[in-house]
């Protein structure tokens, strides 16, 4: 199944088939805010509910886009056992503009694979640029189920 996101509001549209080229990646689950990122226009953006959020900003030719300093990281619950996680997204100002816990389930964690890929400066230039052309909903998979 495929969504068809709506960047205005959050909300999305199902489709039984995905499309050739896709734009992001999503998490949607009843009850809480859904979670989009994508690229648009040279930038690569968080969306939190309605809330847009730059990862990295279009910029010029010669530097491939803008590292902003808004941060993602994921990290195991203390006096937990290690079964649950925390994500926080945070500005460089130190401002929290996300914060969530969750029990680790078999299933591939979302939070962990947004963390971790979203770390390096560089990929988040290069996934601005390549998700705001449109990538293959089949590569995109396959890059985010490692």
């Amino acid at each position: 199944m495929a969504v068809q996101w709506n960047m205005a509001s959050g909300a999305w549209v199902t489709h039984e088939e995905a499309p050739q080229l896709v734009h992001g990646i999503a998490l949607i689950r009843p009850g809480f805010a859904n979670i989009c990122l994508y690229g648009h226009e040279g930038a690569l953006i968080l969306q939190i509910g309605p809330e847009h959020h730059a990862l990295a900003e279009a910029g010029s030719a010669q530097t491939g886009g803008v590292h902003t300093d808004i941060s993602i990281k994921c990290s195991r619950v203390a006096l937990s056992l290690g079964f649950r996680r925390e994500v926080t997204v945070t500005s460089g100002a130190g401002i929290t503009i996300f914060a969530h816990q969750y029990w680790i389930g078999s299933h591939p964690d979302f939070f962990k694979l947004l963390a971790d890929k979203t770390a390096p400066a560089a990929w988040r230039a290069s996934s601005a640029r390549e998700w705001s052309d449109g990538i293959s909903s089949a590569l995109l998979r396959e890059s985010w189920a490692r």
